[in-house]
C-alpha cells in the first residue's frame, strides 16, 4: 500500500507585485505570442487554440517546504465555439545536461482536493489529463482564489508546489483573445488580424496547402552557392543538395562564425541550371526569417515530408525557445507551426505553447 497522499488546501493570493519576473532574458515577448502574468504564461494560435501553462515560483515559498517538488499545470482550450478548458497536471525538471526530464513522481498516490470532491492521480505518472468534471472544477477552485498545494496525509507536509499567481488575469486574457480569434474567423478576416501578418501577405483559409516532398542527391561538380560574406574566411563546409519533385533544388551548407560557432545556411534554385539565392522563410508575425543570410540554429530538413525544422534554443538548453516549421509548397515556403517557451523549466519542445499553425498534407504527418 502506498504510504502517503497529497490534498489541496486554498488560501488567498499574495499581492502579484511580490513575484518577480523569471522570462529568460533572452527571450522576447511580441504581439501575437507567449505573454506572462504571474505564475501563468498564456498564448493563442491563429486558430484560436489557446494554452496556459503555470510554473510555481521559487522565489516565494512562504510556508511551504524548501524540499517541495514543483507541479505545473496546463490549461487548454481548443478553437471550437463551445470548447471546455482541458487542464493537465505536469511533473517537470531538467537532467544537467539541460535537457527536459520529468522527474519521478515518489511513492505517493496525488489526491487534488477542491471543495467537496478529490481527483486521483496515479503513481508515477509523466502527464496527467483530468476529468472534464475535475477539470471545470480545478478551474472554478482558482478562479475562487484559492490555492492548490499539495500535502502528504501521512505528516501534514506540504511535497508538491503548484502555480497560482495572477490566475485570473491569465485565465481572463485567454478566453478574451480566442474570443476576439473566433470573431475574426468568424467573419473570414484572418488576414487583417493586426500583429499575425505582414503587410502584403496571405494566409491561405479554405482547404490544405500540399507540401512538395524531396529527395537528397549527391553533391557534385560545380556548387552555385556564394558564401561570400556568409562565412568565416568565406569557406564553407557540408554541402547538401534537396531535389524538389517540381524541379526547384535547395541548398544547404554550414559556416563556422566567430568563436567556433556553426550555423546552417540555406539556399535556393528554381531549377539545375539556375543560380541559387538565400532563402528568406515566412514569418507572419515577424515578417521573414533569413535563412540564407543569417542561418538557422539547431534545423532540420525532413525532405521525404517537406519539412524544414528549426530550433532556438536559449543558452543552449532544449527546455526553452522558440521551434518553428516551415513547409515547401506550390505558392513556396509556408510557416507550418510555430512554439514559445520563454521559460527554462524542463518542459520538452513539443509541449511548448503553440502561436501559429497552419494545416498542410503531403508526404508526411504535420509536426
Amino acid at each position: 500500500m502506498l504510504s502517503s497522499a497529497l490534498v489541496v488546501s486554498a488560501v488567498s493570493f499574495l499581492s502579484p507585485t511580490a513575484y518577480a519576473k523569471s522570462l529568460h532574458p533572452d527571450f522576447q515577448l511580441m504581439r501575437g505570442g507567449v505573454q506572462q502574468y504571474g505564475d501563468w504564461l498564456v498564448g493563442c494560435d491563429n486558430n484560436a487554440e489557446c494554452t496556459m501553462i503555470g510554473f510555481p515560483k521559487r522565489a516565494i515559498m512562504r510556508e511551504l517546504d524548501v524540499a517541495s517538488k514543483e507541479m505545473a499545470v496546463q490549461i487548454s482550450l481548443s478553437g471550437s465555439d463551445d470548447a471546455a478548458p482541458v487542464v493537465e497536471l505536469v511533473p517537470f525538471g531538467v537532467d544537467i545536461a539541460g535537457k527536459a526530464t520529468a522527474y519521478s513522481s515518489g511513492r505517493f498516490v496525488l489526491n487534488v482536493e477542491y471543495e467537496v470532491a478529490a481527483i486521483s492521480i496515479p503513481h508515477g505518472f509523466s502527464r496527467q489529463a483530468l476529468l472534464p468534471m475535475e477539470a471545470a472544477a480545478v478551474v472554478k477552485h482558482l478562479q475562487g482564489n484559492k490555492r492548490l498545494t499539495g500535502k502528504a496525509l501521512s505528516n501534514n507536509t506540504v511535497i508538491v508546489r503548484f502555480p497560482e499567481a495572477e490566475f485570473n488575469r491569465a485565465f481572463t486574457t485567454m478566453q478574451s483573445r480566442r474570443a476576439q480569434l473566433l470573431k475574426i474567423r468568424a467573419d473570414q478576416a484572418i488576414d487583417d488580424l493586426p500583429g499575425e501578418l505582414p503587410d502584403g501577405s496571405t494566409m491561405p483559409v479554405a482547404g490544405k496547402l500540399k507540401r512538395i516532398v524531396a529527395r537528397e542527391t549527391i553533391v557534385s561538380g560545380f556548387v552555385p552557392i556564394l558564401a561570400e560574406g556568409r562565412c568565416k574566411n568565406d569557406f564553407m563546409a557540408n554541402p547538401r543538395q534537396f531535389h524538389f519533385a517540381n524541379g526547384a533544388i535547395l541548398w544547404s551548407f554550414e559556416c563556422t562564425m566567430a568563436g567556433g560557432l556553426t550555423r546552417t545556411h540555406w539556399d535556393m534554385a528554381p531549377s539545375a541550371v539556375a543560380l541559387s539565392a538565400p532563402v528568406d522563410l515566412p514569418e507572419p508575425r515577424d515578417g521573414k526569417v533569413r535563412a540564407g543570410i543569417d542561418g538557422l540554429d539547431g534545423v532540420a530538413f525532413d525532405w521525404d515530408f517537406g519539412i524544414l525544422r528549426s530550433y532556438q534554443y536559449l543558452d543552449g538548453r532544449e527546455d526553452c525557445g522558440t521551434f518553428r516549421a516551415w513547409g515547401f509548397t506550390a505558392s513556396g515556403w509556408q510557416l507550418l507551426e510555430r512554439r514559445e517557451m520563454p521559460l527554462c523549466k524542463g518542459i520538452a519542445s513539443d509541449q511548448w505553447i503553440r502561436t501559429y499553425y497552419l494545416p498542410t498534407e503531403g508526404g508526411g504527418p504535420d509536426e
